[in-house]
């Protein structure tokens, strides 16, 4: 829970940990406490502390199931290591870098023991480890140090932080409401979690008839006193449908990231964006609504996902199961490895089921009969693959179904008995064909079939039979779109949101092209594009692809070119205001992503405005991003490799203000660049990162390839370090330094000595 800016009551913890780091030099640290008590804050804390003070900072996130290779995933992700690598090297590569280099360990959220060594962290004073946990027995377990005990806040500093966040002109608009927010504040126990959420929801009530009636709730409750005083910011939401949503996140695994594109989608299947009365896109709506739980710290905004503390995550499901069980009526079993049969009495009155990342085995042969039934997920259980005929025979009120992440290969015939059906998610399945069954879910809205690589068949006039169809993502599929699918796209009256691939050069075009499909395209993957029987690479792109000057991508947010050789410009992406995330590699031909050239009315507009991410692989023609300088304000990663023509960054020092950009490239390249003055560069000096260009251009990574690329690094490197004495020069000896880093820098002092 974001706590941000202020730690109130954790400052002297938070000297405690650094002094232990610091001075003393502990090795293993732990901070434990109740839920809600502020040690992720503390954490959090931390990590910005220690940055510069380390040479790697590493914070992983451990839930109640920890697995070993998904926290040696994100390690090596963390210390920049191949992730090619074989999961039975990881540990031994992350030693090795570990070994090296003076590092920090933050573990969060320990439920059980972490054998250290499994992961790499080797047991030497370069190494130190600060977890927290609920338990002071994993403390024990851990064989912590030093433990630390974060306990509930005192009173002055629960009153103060309350009064802070409520606001001091809301206690000026009555004198008895005073009292009042302290009979609250005493309820909150002095949890950091439950004063901020109960401030929150009682800092838009400004008289005193408000206060008292949300002071009486809480006196009548006779179930968790916490729960009830968090259970306000519930209240507080405006209707039952945003209500809805909340609780809907309990049903994903505890600290799931839960992306914010799948909630939406599901929402739309709930009906909980469609009250018959606003008819805004459900789309927009549904981002909307997670921006305000978010606002209310009732969600932790991860980006594009979103994450539930795990005491709003409890709250939700003590609301769902006890306060209003008749209504929501849940069996969650999300991340809890469940094995047991499943209980059918339970089940049969289930409204809304989850049994997400459990050891499920290879078939699912019990029918649960829940007549009932709204919501059912079985999500992220790659171990089973078959579901007997008969299985959704008896759910006829089903609307959401989520078979992703899983290894199903084929849907069972009654897939048809789902009539009531408004989403369902195949994606990152083993499926191979969709059933003509599928036809008859006429209430269809959602249809996911992301990265299906299996995925050969989907029975012609299907997609079009599907009327009430608003959102379907199939980008990553092996199911190709063909013409007459652009077609029956197209007749789909309902269609807000969608997510394609496209390999032919004429689809390209008539999707561009298209009014109804260019205002829907959130996702957009072309690869392998060819020219056209009679159009040449040399022709003109605008000319090869007529695609129409005016259209506008309102939706688009993500786009995806690989491997096009005779495309020549991307400047149509110029008119997508939404677009996050830019990906380009491969591309022969490809001479500047954005250009007015000839287009006057374009001078004044302002593409890449939302932009965060930025890649540019293997285009050796690419001699420009676009025409002007941006201010770029959510852009986060620029990566550039393999394209030595690219001499400028759109970048000036207007584009760093407020920026915390990281720039990727080769060493060399970053040293050739121009910029737009010497303030930019001064700007920029601190925000390149080396990367190494890639060993192949795609296919077999051979031998051959590798040396080359060796040996292309080291005459890089020796042309660098022949530059070093005019970067000193240049910005100073303390700033090269910092630049370069220890390691290089003391191996550039070796070289320069022997070459003199």
């Amino acid at each position: 829970m974001d706590l941000k800016p202020t730690i109130e009551g954790l400052e002297n913890k938070l000297e405690e940990v650094w002094n232990c780091l610091t001075a003393d030099e502990v090795g293993v640290i732990g901070i434990w406490g109740m839920g809600g008590i502020g040690k992720t804050t503390l954490l959090t804390q931390l990590n910005s502390k220690c940055l510069g003070h380390f040479d790697f900072v590493i914070w992983l996130k451990v839930s109640q199931e920890v697995k070993l290779e998904d926290l040696e995933d994100e390690f090596v992700k963390q210390i920049g290591l191949s992730k090619e690598k074989k999961s039975n090297d990881k540990a031994a590569l992350i030693s090795q870098v570990l070994q090296k280099n003076k590092v920090l360990v933050l573990l969060d959220d320990l439920w059980n023991r972490v054998e250290l060594k499994d992961i790499g962290i080797p047991q030497n004073n370069k190494c130190q480890v600060v977890f927290t946990t609920r338990s002071e027995l994993v403390c024990r377990l851990m064989e912590a140090q030093r433990s630390i005990k974060v306990e509930p806040l005192e009173w002055e500093e629960a009153w103060r932080l309350f009064q802070d966040r409520v606001g001091f002109e809301t206690f000026a608009a009555h004198p008895c409401i005073s009292r009042i927010a302290k009979e609250i504040v005493r309820g909150c126990q002095g949890l950091p979690l439950a004063l901020v959420t109960s401030a929150h929801a009682m800092s838009s009530k400004k008289t005193l008839q408000e206060w008292e009636h949300s002071a009486e709730i809480l006196r009548k409750s006779a179930s968790s006193r916490v729960f009830s005083i968090l259970k306000l910011s519930y209240d507080r939401l405006p209707d039952q449908n945003m209500k809805s949503c909340l609780l809907y996140c309990a049903l994903f695994p505890e600290s799931f990231e839960i992306p914010k594109e799948e909630l939406i989608d599901k929402w739309i299947g709930e009906v909980f964006l469609d009250d018959g009365i606003d008819q805004a896109d459900p789309i927009n709506k549904g981002y909307n609504i997670v921006q305000t739980l978010v606002d209310l710290s009732l969600l932790e905004d991860e980006g594009q996902e979103v994450r539930m503390h795990d005491v709003i995550r409890d709250m939700c499901l003590w609301i769902a199961c006890e306060v209003e069980k008749e209504k929501e009526s849940y069996f969650v079993q999300g991340g809890t490895r469940f094995r047991n049969e499943l209980p059918r009495e339970e089940l049969r009155y289930a409204k809304r089921i989850s049994l997400m990342q459990n050891a499920f085995v290879q078939r699912v042969t019990q029918v649960p009969g829940s007549p009932h039934l709204l919501t059912l997920l079985l999500s992220h259980n790659r171990g089973f693959g078959t579901i007997v005929d008969g299985f959704f025979r008896y759910m006829k009120a089903l609307t959401v179904l989520d078979l992703s992440e899983t290894g199903l290969r084929v849907l069972p015939t009654d897939i048809s008995e789902l009539v009531s059906l408004r989403y369902l998610d195949l994606s990152t399945s083993e499926i191979e064909k969709l059933p003509r069954g599928v036809m008859k879910l006429e209430k269809l809205q959602c249809l996911n079939l992301e990265y299906t690589p299996k995925l050969r068949k989907i029975p012609r006039q299907m997609i079009a039979s599907l009327k009430m169809l608003q959102v379907f993502r199939i980008v990553g599929s092996h199911f190709i779109l063909g013409e007459f699918s652009v077609g029956e796209l197209e007749r789909l009256e309902n269609l807000k949101a969608l997510s394609l691939t496209i390999k032919d050069a004429y689809i390209y075009r008539q999707v561009l092209n298209s009014q109804k499909l260019s205002s829907c395209i959130e996702t957009l993957l072309v690869e392998d594009l060819e020219p056209p029987y009679g159009e040449l690479v040399g022709t003109k792109t605008q000319t090869v692809y007529g695609i129409n000057k005016v259209r506008c991508f309102d939706k688009l947010r993500k786009v995806r070119i690989c491997c096009c050789h005779y495309l020549q410009d991307l400047t149509w992406v110029m008119r997508a205001p939404k677009l996050m995330e830019l990906i380009v590699r491969w591309c022969e031909n490809l001479q500047v992503i954005s250009s007015y050239e000839g287009e006057e009315n374009e001078k004044d507009l302002d593409p890449f405005a939302r932009l965060e991410f930025l890649v540019l692989i293997g285009l050796p023609q690419l001699k420009s991003i676009c025409w002007k300088p941006m201010l770029f304000p959510f852009l986060y990663d620029i990566r550039v490799c393999g394209c030595p023509m690219l001499k400028k960054l759109p970048l000036n020092t207007n584009s760093a203000k407020g920026c915390d950009l990281e720039i990727e490239g080769t060493t060399d390249w970053w040293f050739k660049l121009q910029w737009e003055d010497d303030p930019t560069r001064i700007a920029f000096r601190f925000c390149f990162a080396e990367i190494a260009w890639p060993y192949r251009t795609h296919g077999t990574n051979t031998s051959a390839d590798r040396n080359r690329g060796i040996q292309h690094r080291v005459r890089c490197l020796l042309e660098n370090l022949d530059r070093l004495a005019e970067t000193r020069t240049m910005i100073g000896e303390a700033e090269t330094r910092t630049m370069m880093g220890e390691l290089v820098w003391n191996f550039s002092d070796s070289y320069m000595a022997s070459r003199s």
